[in-house]
C-alpha cells in the first residue's frame, strides 16, 4: 500500500491539470443529441450523515460509450453507476444512494433505465425464484421457472394449477413456476409457444452463441453459476436497457466459465459485433474482466481524502489504469 500511495501521488502530481478538468475533454462536454446523461459537479455520497465517496463528479455518458469504472473497494464504483442510472431515469435528485440498492436484476424489463448484472443481482434473482415457487404451492413433480419462461414471460402457459389450488397469482410472472410436468421436453403442448419464441430469430441466435440453446427449458435453479449469469446477459441483449452495468460480473465463476463469458461478451457486445446497449459500464477488479474493451475510463479513490478521480478516453487513460492494476497486484502480494 505504501508503494501504491507513493506511485499514485507522483502520478497525480504529474496529472493535476487533468484531474482538475476530470473528464471535461472526453466525457464531460456539453450534452449533445446522443448524450444519455450529463453530470456537473455532482457529489456521490452515502449514509447519514452523508459520507462523500466522489467529490464534484462531472461527465457525460453517450450512447455507445463503454465506461470502465475502477477503484479500490469502497471508492464508490457501484454507487456511481447507480447515480448514472438514476440520472438517466430522471430520478437522481434527492435520492439516497446505497451500494445494496444498486443490484437490480433483469426482472421486469419494461421501461428499465439501468440493469446491473453482478454476483449480487444473480443471488437475488435465485432468491426471488425460490420465493415464487414456495408461494405457488406446486409440488416437486412440476417444473420451476425456466430459461425460456424467464426470457418470454408473456408466453407462460395458462394451464390450471395441477393440484387444484385457486387464488394464486404470481407476483413476478417471469419467475413463476410452470404448470408443466418436471420432466417435460420441448415437445410438450404446454411449451409450444415458448419453444417457438426461444428457438427463432435473435433469441435462438443468442442462445446458440452463449451455449444455452440446449438448456432453453432447464429450470433456473438447476443452472450452473456461469449458465445463469449468461442467461441474465442474454435477457439484457434481447431487451437492452439504456445503461447495462457489468458489475464484477465474473465474480463467483470458475476459470472456464470466466473464459467462456469473456469470449461471448466480446463476440456479442463489441462494437464490431453489431450489438450494442445504449451504454455500458464495466466495474472490475481485474484487467482481463474489462470486456468488451472500454472506450473511456473513470478511476476513483484518487487524491487527498480519496474522493478525487481521473478520467478520459481509454487511449489517454490506458497507462494510468495499467499502473493502477499493477499497484493492486503488488499490494495483494505484499
Amino acid at each position: 500500500l505504501v508503494v501504491f500511495g507513493l506511485s499514485m501521488a507522483r502520478r497525480l502530481a504529474r496529472t493535476s491539470s487533468r484531474l482538475a478538468r476530470s473528464l471535461s475533454t472526453a466525457l464531460a462536454e456539453e450534452a449533445s443529441p446522443s448524450a444519455l446523461v450529463t453530470l456537473h459537479d455532482r457529489t456521490v455520497a452515502i449514509g447519514t450523515p452523508p459520507r462523500t465517496l466522489v467529490d464534484r463528479l462531472s461527465l457525460t455518458l453517450r450512447e455507445g460509450d463503454r465506461l470502465a469504472i475502477l477503484g479500490e473497494n469502497g471508492s464508490g464504483k457501484t454507487v456511481t453507476a447507480q447515480l448514472l442510472g438514476r440520472a438517466i431515469g430522471g430520478s437522481a435528485d434527492g435520492v439516497e444512494l446505497t451500494p445494496s440498492s444498486a443490484v437490480a436484476s433483469c426482472v421486469g424489463r419494461e421501461g428499465r433505465a439501468v440493469v446491473h448484472v453482478s454476483f449480487e443481482s444473480h443471488r437475488r434473482l435465485l432468491q426471488s425464484e425460490v420465493r415464487e415457487y414456495r408461494e405457488s404451492r406446486f409440488d416437486v413433480t412440476h417444473r420451476r421457472a425456466t430459461l425460456a419462461s424467464y426470457l418470454f414471460p408473456e408466453l407462460r402457459p395458462d394451464l390450471p394449477h395441477p393440484n387444484g389450488f385457486a387464488g394464486y397469482t404470481p407476483k413476478e410472472a417471469r419467475l413463476a413456476p410452470l404448470p408443466v410436468p418436471y420432466d417435460a421436453d420441448a415437445h410438450h403442448p404446454g411449451l409450444a409457444a415458448l419453444e417457438s419464441a426461444v428457438t427463432r430469430g435473435e433469441a435462438g441466435e443468442l442462445l446458440r452463441q452463449f451455449g444455452l440453446y440446449e438448456l432453453r427449458h432447464r429450470p433456473l435453479f438447476a443452472m450452473s453459476t456461469g449458465e445463469a449469469r449468461k442467461t441474465m446477459v442474454v435477457d439484457c441483449l434481447l431487451s437492452p436497457p439504456t445503461l447495462l452495468v457489468l458489475d464484477e460480473a465474473f465474480d463467483g465463476l470458475d476459470s472456464q466459465s470466466r473464459d467462456d463469458l469473456r469470449e461471448v461478451l466480446l463476440r456479442t457486445l463489441d462494437a464490431d459485433g453489431g450489438r450494442r446497449t445504449g451504454a455500458l459500464a464495466l466495474i472490475a477488479h481485474h484487467p482481463d474482466d474489462l470486456v468488451p474493451p472500454p472506450t473511456h475510463a473513470l478511476l476513483l479513490g484518487q487524491g487527498e481524502g480519496r474522493t478525487g478521480f481521473l478520467g478520459g478516453e481509454w487511449r489517454e487513460m490506458a497507462a494510468t489504469v495499467g499502473a493502477y492494476f499493477d499497484s493492486q497486484r503488488l499490494a495483494s502480494s505484499a
